[in-house]
C-alpha cells in the first residue's frame, strides 16, 4: 500500500479511555528494548489512565482548561478503527515536551509517525511555546531521521545506566564502568 492511500486513512485523534486495551497491547510491542531494562507494568498504566479519566482527573484537568492551561495532549493514530500509534505533548511552561511516540510495528514506514509529530508540533505552535524538546534511543535511526527531517537538531546525547538493586555496590574505580545497550 502506498504512503499516501494509507495516510488518507489515518485519523490523528485524542486518547479516549476506550483506547486502554489498544495501548496496553501497542506498549510493550513498540518499546520492547525499554521495557526489557525497565519490565512492563500494565495494572500501573491502567491505574494512570483510570485516575486521568476519573472524576478527580476531569475535574483538575476541567478545571485547568478554565485558566486557559493545558498540561497534557495525548494523541492517536486510529487506522479501520485500530489505535496505531500514539504521542504525548506536555506542557512545560515556555516549551513543550514531546514523548511517548510510537507506532505499531506493522504500521511502520508509512508515514504516521510523521503525522503524529507534524499534529504534536502544530499543537505546540498552537499553545505558542518557543521550542519542542523530546528523547530518542541512539539506537532508532529511522526515529531520529524522521526528527532531523522536521527540523529538530541534537542536543545532548545521554545515557541510561541500569542496575539490579541486588547488585548496587559502590564501585572503586569509575574508569572501568561499561555501557552497554539494553540487548541480551
Amino acid at each position: 500500500m502506498k504512503a499516501d492511500a494509507l495516510n488518507d486513512n489515518v485519523l490523528i485523534r485524542d486518547f479516549r479511555r476506550s483506547d486502554l486495551n489498544d495501548l496496553l497491547r501497542l506498549l510493550p510491542v513498540c518499546n520492547a528494548e525499554e521495557f526489557e531494562a525497565t519490565g512492563f507494568d500494565p495494572d500501573h498504566v491502567r491505574g494512570m489512565v483510570n485516575r486521568w479519566f476519573g472524576w478527580g482527573g476531569r475535574f483538575l484537568l476541567g478545571l485547568l482548561r478554565l485558566f486557559g492551561k493545558r498540561p497534557l495532549k495525548f494523541l492517536t493514530a486510529e487506522t479501520d478503527g485500530k489505535l496505531v500509534g500514539t504521542t504525548i505533548v506536555e506542557d512545560r511552561g515556555k516549551w513543550s515536551s514531546i514523548s511517548v511516540v510510537m507506532v505499531d510495528p506493522d504500521f511502520r514506514r508509512r508515514g504516521i509517525a510523521t503525522r503524529l509529530m507534524t499534529c504534536a508540533l502544530e499543537y505546540v505552535r498552537q499553545r505558542g511555546k518557543v521550542r519542542a524538546v523530546l528523547g530518542v534511543l541512539s539506537t532508532n535511526v529511522p526515529a531520529m531521521d524522521m526528527y532531523v527531517r522536521l527540523g529538530f537538531r541534537a542536543f545532548e546525547n545521554s545515557i541510561c545506566f541500569v542496575g539490579e538493586t541486588g547488585s548496587f555496590v559502590a564501585p572503586e574505580d569509575v574508569d572501568g564502568v561499561v555501557i552497554r545497550p539494553f540487548r541480551k
